[in-house]
């Protein structure tokens, strides 16, 4: 709910910034909320990470999360250049069911029918983002 008043001050530190679990916006907001806007144009200007982890942190529907699914889709649609994955094992402060992170791997891979998109945000992003090594 905050990140439209926080993208501006993350940009402005010049620092590589990864926001988590999406943006982390209440699914049954939909994906229209300032905040998560503000997340997709900074995605998409590519100075900006973000993280395609935590539906079970968006959305109460589990196991399958479906309202979380358009988050996940606005985000590779906006940059998948700028995407890593992450499952939020061993999922602190959890608030309802225990996700299955076998499970959220699944989904993404659901999610993500392009398997070059799927490379670029497990592989090449990741690399690219924390430097290691080819």
């Amino acid at each position: 709910k905050d990140l439209s008043d926080t993208i501006p001050a993350l940009k402005a530190l010049g620092l590589p910034v990864v926001v988590d679990h999406m943006g982390r916006t209440d699914a049954a907001a939909g994906i229209n909320t300032a905040g998560f806007q503000s997340l997709l144009r900074a995605i998409d200007e590519g100075w900006c990470w973000a993280k395609l982890s935590g539906a079970h942190r968006l959305s109460r529907r589990a196991p399958d999360y479906p309202d979380a699914r358009p988050f996940h889709e606005a985000l590779v649609s906006a940059n998948p250049e700028r995407l890593v994955w992450g499952g939020d094992w061993p999922h602190p402060r959890v608030e309802g069911e225990m996700p299955d992170a076998g499970h959220l791997l699944d989904l993404f891979y659901e999610w993500t029918p392009d398997a070059a998109t799927r490379h670029r945000i497990l592989v090449d992003n990741p690399a690219r983002l924390y430097g290691f090594p080819n």
